[in-house]
C-alpha cells in the first residue's frame, strides 16, 4: 500500500498546501455521494473548494478533467481548475 492510501484526505491536502505555498486552513464540506472529499481553502488569497479522490489518478485520463475541456470548447459555464496533483 503506498503512503497515499494511508494518508488521510485532510493530511494529504495539507501536504500539497504547504507544498504549493497556500494558507493550511481546511474546512471540510458536506459530502456528497461519491468518493471524492471536498473542502473550502484559501488559493491565492481568495476562497476555493478542493477536491480529493481517494486513489492517484492520472490527469492525460481523468475524465472530470476531459468533461471540463470539453464544456470550454462548448461555451458552456464550468468551475475553473486552479490546479492539480494526480498523486
Amino acid at each position: 500500500m503506498t503512503e497515499a492510501f494511508t494518508e488521510s484526505a485532510i493530511e494529504r491536502l495539507q501536504k500539497y498546501l504547504v507544498k504549493t505555498n497556500q494558507p493550511t486552513e481546511i474546512k471540510l464540506l458536506t459530502p456528497d455521494a461519491s468518493v471524492r472529499e471536498y473542502f473550502r481553502i484559501g488559493w491565492h488569497e481568495k476562497p476555493a473548494i478542493a477536491c480529493i479522490y481517494p486513489e492517484p489518478f492520472r490527469s492525460n485520463e481523468h475524465p472530470y478533467l476531459d468533461v471540463t475541456n470539453l464544456f470550454r470548447l462548448a461555451d458552456l459555464p464550468v468551475a475553473e481548475i486552479y490546479d492539480f496533483d494526480g498523486d
